[in-house]
Parts: C-alpha cells; structure tokens; sequence
C-alpha cells in the first residue's frame, strides 16, 4: 500500500512539473537555474555613449569663419567665373591648440527655379595648419571659363568638411550666403542711357590688383635648424586689375618661452610674384636654411624651439602700383625645430 501511495506521489510530481513547463517556461527554468552560478551578460561599452566624451576638450582647436565679402562687389550676368564675383573668408584658429589641415566645401545652388549655378562654385579647398589665434585668408572659386547667368543663388561654406580635426565648438563651422547674379540697373535704365555729367554716369570703377599668400607649405615640416626647408607659396590676385612689379619679404623669428620675440635673419625673393592678371594664382617653390653655418647665432636654436616665418609681399619701390586692400600682404607660419 505504502509503495503505490509512493509511486502515485511521484507521478503527481511529474504531472505538476510538465504543467509547470508548458504554462510558465520561464519560471520553470528559474526553478531549474536554482543552485547554479549564472554569468552576468556581457556589457557592450563600446557601444555605450560615454558621457565624458561629450564633453568638448577646452584645450582643442577652433575653426571659425572670421569674416567673409565679396571681392569689390557680388558676381554680375557675363562675368567670368573666379575672374569677377570672388568671395573671400578669413578662416582663424580661435581655439589654443594648432588645428591640421582641413578641407573647405563650397557648395552653391540656384534658388526660385532659376539657371544652374557654375560648375566651379561647388568643390573644395584646403585650408592651412593654422595656430591658436591665426588666421588664413582664401577666395573662392578657381578661375572657369564659365560665365555667371542671370538668377538668385545660394552659396554654402563648410570649415572642416571631412572632420579631420578635433574642434572645442563644431556647430560654428557653416556660413550660407544668398546673393543676386543680377544688373546694378533695371534694363533701359543704364547708366550708358544717362547723360554725361549726372552723378551715376561720372562714377568710374576703381580698377586695381590686391595679390595674397593664399598658401604655404613647408617640408619638413619639424626641420633641424640647418636642415635645408623646401617652401611652396601660391600667390593669387584676388583684384580686379593687373598687379605690377613686387616681390615678396621673408624674415625668420625665435620665439622665447616667454613669448619674446628675437629677430634672426631675413631674405627676399626678387620678381615674385609675377605680373598677375585678375584672379590668376602663381605657385612658386624655393629651399632655404634657418641657420647657416656663417651666422653666429646658430648654435643657439635648439630642438624643440619655436620659429615664426614672416612672408610679405612688397610692391615695387615706387609704390606705383596701389592695391585694393594693402593689408592682407602678409602670411605667417609658426614651425618647432627638430
């Protein structure tokens, strides 16, 4: 008797197990989990955002568009693309670190269904390494022989386009500009339908050059202070007439640790850059040796030093030849010796 009350107790534990299983699969395998160690799963933190990496480094560089214009005035129908109509940006390094070389987009679009825009508005540029509180000054777009068409555009500036660099702010790298491809006057009302004397009819457009550094680069780029340094400039006539003769000033500067500033020599380079037609660019390379064996002061630079290169170009002696913005003549780059 004993032994069937027994066995019906353990087939009743069956039956109650199996309902267990098909009514509550997951409490079932709770109960059959009790007694083992089980391993926590496995936490993807990778895959997690970190908080502190939201946080921007106060130290990072800072790309930002400083100022921009059109060059004399916005792009009129007929003027040849990159000749008339070039837009200029100062880009600066408002943060405290060096910012590398970035890539500058340009993309321009027509508005109100009217003509596309030129081919060559939309590409990009690079932009120099650029030193906490440095600027560079571009223009933009290469010289086409495309003509600008009558109609309303939309032209996009994007600092860092590619996000190779590291940046405190990277919401303040985009600047639009809307602008008119259009005639000063209404048709029939020219200014060559005036008679002489009136005031519109007197006024004569002032035509002259204004030649920048739109870039230097340098190799190598950490040099010895006897190691010979191969520059490349591209000088660019972002006016509307013709530059004259010039040349251009390059003088070499110790930076102190305190922020001094000793001069240490200077040289220049005849006849560059050349007699440049308005939006023409000239690349132009030479080598030279921060400090030759004959100048007393070269045992004094040391590796890890800082040297400031002044580049300015000058114009003829005369000053003949007067320009549209006489202060943008000048580019600096700032270099660590080896």
């Amino acid at each position: 008797m004993r032994f069937i009350l027994t066995k019906n107790r353990v087939f009743l534990w069956v039956m109650v197990g199996c309902l267990l299983y098909g009514v509550f699969p997951a409490a079932a395998k709770d109960i059959r989990a009790v007694g083992q160690t089980q391993t926590p799963p496995k936490i993807q933190m990778e895959k997690q955002q970190n908080p502190a990496q939201m946080i921007a480094d106060p130290d990072a560089p800072d790309l930002i568009i400083e100022s921009s214009s059109w060059i004399d005035h916005a792009p009129l129908p007929g003027n040849k693309v990159g000749v008339e109509g070039v837009y200029r940006i100062t880009v600066k390094n408002n943060g405290k670190t060096k910012a590398d070389h970035s890539t500058i987009r340009f993309t321009c679009t027509p508005l109100g269904g009217g003509p596309p825009a030129p081919a060559k508005m939309t590409g990009s540029m690079t932009c120099p390494v650029l030193y906490p509180e440095k600027t560079s000054q571009l223009a933009w777009p290469p010289i086409s022989t495309e003509t600008w068409k009558d109609g309303k555009y939309s032209l996009r500036i994007e600092l860092d386009a590619t996000k190779t660099v590291s940046e405190i702010n990277e919401s303040n790298n985009t600047k639009n500009v809307t602008f008119s491809a259009m005639p000063k006057v209404p048709p029939g009302s020219s200014v060559n339908n005036q008679l002489p004397g009136t005031p519109s009819a007197a006024v004569i457009p002032l035509v002259t050059p204004d030649l920048i550094i739109q870039n230097i680069t340098m190799t190598p780029s950490h040099p010895a202070a006897d190691e010979p340094i191969h520059y490349v400039i591209t000088f660019r006539n972002i006016g509307r007439g013709k530059s004259g003769p010039s040349f251009t000033d390059y003088t070499y500067y110790h930076i102190g640790s305190n922020g001094s500033r000793e001069h240490l020599r200077g040289s220049n380079l005849f006849t560059t850059p050349a007699l440049l037609n308005p939006g023409e660019i000239q690349t132009f390379s030479f080598s030279d040796i921060l400090a030759p064996d004959k100048y007393v002061w070269s045992d004094d630079i040391k590796s890890g030093d800082t040297i400031e290169a002044v580049f300015e170009i000058k114009k003829d002696y005369t000053n003949a030849i007067p320009e549209s913005d006489e202060t943008n003549n000048k580019k600096i780059i700032t270099f660590t010796i080896k």
